[in-house]
């Protein structure tokens, strides 16, 4: 056999619960992404000022509250408010809150489909050590975006020069955002694997990773154009 002969190592194939759960971790970390850039385009990031991770699950419930986050938008997004929505009303408010409610409602939404099933898995042992140590990883990444996201709304609150957050944290928030993507969905294309082919042909591989490292860059510079 040459040297681009495939060997095979058996692999016991992953059951399909666990299958199915990557795959809608997948599925829910793409809408995360698409619901972000809704709330970029639409001007409603800073419409929600703290970082209330239990807290912040209910929104507003009557107009006294709604009131007082709407005031709370004008003092700590007050450049923003002045220069862009400074005629804006209640029921325009609410328009840009609910995107801002909805994207933080969903991280804590993947929260619970994440950790509810891994401890049922990890109990009935279906999950392999090198899928316990990715989704390590898938951990650190998902909390290093939650936290960076508030950085990067951080930079755009109580700040008098300007009308939006920092365009360079932004596309460190979505750069992040995107590796998390990436690193599950090879996460979840190894999982399918019945029999993991080792000493195969890589010859392909330095064209996808150029090819990955061009479209990582291309997101890049459209998230700085559009934070810019």
């Amino acid at each position: 056999m040459n040297a681009t002969t495939a060997v095979a190592v058996s692999k016991k194939r992953l059951p399909q619960p666990v299958r199915i759960w990557l795959l809608i971790g997948l599925v829910m970390v793409f809408f995360q992404v698409v619901i972000g850039g809704i709330t970029r385009l639409t001007d409603s990031g800073l419409s929600i000022t703290e970082w209330a991770v239990i807290q912040g699950t209910l929104p507003p419930t009557n107009t006294v509250e709604w009131e007082e986050a709407f005031d709370k938008y004008k003092v700590a997004a007050k450049k923003q408010y002045e220069t862009l929505h400074a005629d804006m009303t209640l029921s325009e408010f609410k328009v840009i809150f609910f995107w801002e409610y909805f994207h933080r409602l969903w991280a804590r939404l993947m929260g619970f489909v994440f950790i509810l099933p891994f401890f049922f898995f990890l109990w009935k042992k279906w999950l392999p050590r090198w899928l316990l140590l990715r989704l390590g990883g898938v951990i650190l990444l998902a909390a290093a975006a939650a936290t960076f996201g508030w950085i990067m709304v951080a930079s755009g609150l109580n700040d008098d020069t300007r009308t939006w957050v920092s365009a360079y944290k932004l596309i460190i928030h979505l750069g992040i955002a995107t590796t998390l993507f990436g690193y599950l969905f090879w996460t979840w294309l190894q999982a399918q694997q019945f029999d993991r082919v080792e000493g195969a042909s890589t010859s392909w591989r330095p064209r996808v990773w150029g090819v990955t490292a061009l479209l990582m860059v291309q997101i890049l510079f459209g998230g700085l154009m559009a934070g810019m």
